[in-house]
């Protein structure tokens, strides 16, 4: 029996998220919740156990920066993986000094956050 993996996406772009989820939906062993706020990425990782978060860097309000750093002290643990439009490199390693598994650029293309989840 395969397990279940819970994955949260947290993208502020209602389409990204829709194709995201329609994407990963395709296998059965991945539950996928989402949110549209950094804020509501900490309070939902914060009431479940998830094994993946995907976190876009440039929200409204909090950034995913922030919550990728408050991420990491409450759940060391935690595999996420940054989203960004950004261009600069400082931005892409100062989130994987700070504990990303991984980051990706947009656009993405849907089968490439496929191979990194």
């Amino acid at each position: 029996m395969k397990r279940t993996f819970r994955i949260l996406i947290a993208d502020d772009d209602q389409l990204a998220r829709w194709a995201t989820r329609a994407k990963l939906s395709e296998h059965s062993h991945l539950t996928i919740d989402e949110v549209d706020s950094a804020e509501d990425a900490l309070t939902m990782v914060n009431g479940k156990q998830y094994d993946l978060v995907l976190l876009d860097i440039g929200f409204p309000g909090m950034g995913g920066v922030e919550a990728l750093t408050q991420l990491m002290s409450s759940h060391p643990g935690l595999k996420v993986i940054m989203i960004t439009a950004e261009e600069s490199d400082d931005i892409t390693l100062g989130c994987l000094a700070q504990g990303a598994f991984d980051y990706l650029r947009k656009p993405v293309d849907l089968d490439t956050i496929e191979a990194a989840v």
